[in-house]
């Protein structure tokens, strides 16, 4: 896609630690991709080589991990079918990364070995370094007892709240140089955007978080999608289904840590002016495991 095409030039132009430190400075979230790419020494094929090894690595770590598990084939046949994760193999970009640093940290969860949260955590900075805050977010929040998580995510939400309340141009210089994202998806970013100002985050949460989520297909574009838009759609319609597994089986509840880690995320997420389902394809494996991972307790901080 072209994000790949840019990560390419950009590090075509990267020779010392001074073109680093001015990239950094102008993008912070740049800057791993390019180091990244620049250990693989500018080369798609290793890239491509590399993460595949890791992406297989790992499929079979979590396989064995889900061998009690009803629907272990299943859960790989979904991690293995987003066309929007696995074409990202193609060339350097933030969404393999993201879906390996995601893949670590179920394994963590699974497994509990301080390796998968380290590696996770180095996905996550070849990512972007919000990634980075949401892990470290997951792993101080499950370990805090329920009535003191609901108190914090309040306190948490309200910050934000008036975060961007204390921005009044927060999101419009943006916005307005990206029309297709302004007036895309049925004006919903616009409108939503404005409650956002007021001081209306808690209220704007869900429906900004669905609008990412099914943005392409609440629009009724598909006839004009072309080229990666086209996987961004099937990738939504995936996330339709799993939703609607996960609303019928009840198991919205911070105590289950993959819908935790969803909601620390969605959070983090959700703040930004722009609507983009690619910010949201590193959680997919959770949502995947919240609908289907089947167990008789819930996986807390002593599991």
């Amino acid at each position: 896609n072209s994000d790949s095409k840019y990560y390419v030039e950009l590090s075509q132009k990267v020779r010392n630690i001074g073109d680093i430190i001015t990239i950094f400075l102008g993008n912070k979230n740049l800057i791993g991709q390019i180091i990244y790419y620049k250990l693989l020494s500018e080369s798609r094929i290793l890239f491509f080589i590399l993460n595949s090894l890791v992406i297989f690595y790992l499929l079979n770590k979590l396989y064995i991990s889900l061998k009690n598990q009803p629907y272990r084939n299943y859960i790989l046949f979904l991690l293995l079918i987003n066309p929007a994760i696995i074409t990202s193999l193609s060339g350097p970009n933030k969404e393999i990364t993201g879906f390996i640093s995601i893949l670590f940290l179920i394994s963590y969860i699974l497994d509990r070995k301080l390796k998968y949260i380290i590696f996770s955590l180095i996905f996550a900075f070849f990512t972007r370094f919000e990634l980075i805050a949401v892990i470290i977010g997951f792993l101080i929040f499950r370990k805090r007892r329920r009535k003191t998580q609901y108190i914090l995510f309040t306190f948490l939400i309200l910050l934000i709240s008036l975060m961007i309340y204390s921005y009044p141009d927060y999101g419009y210089r943006l916005l307005n140089d990206f029309q297709p994202t302004k007036n895309g998806s049925l004006g919903l970013v616009s409108k939503m955007l404005e409650l956002n100002q007021l001081g209306l985050y808690a209220v704007t949460f869900i429906p900004k978080l669905m609008v990412n989520f099914f943005g392409e297909i609440v629009a009724l574009n598909f006839f004009d999608l072309k080229g990666y838009s086209v996987f961004i759609y099937i990738s939504q319609l995936l996330y339709i289904y799993l939703i609607f597994i996960i609303l019928k089986s009840k198991k919205i509840i911070l105590r289950n840590p993959f819908f935790l880690f969803i909601f620390i995320y969605s959070l983090m997420f959700t703040i930004p002016a722009f609507i983009q389902h690619r910010y949201f394809l590193p959680i997919y494996p959770m949502l995947i495991f919240l609908a289907f991972y089947k167990s008789n307790i819930y996986i807390n901080n002593e599991v």
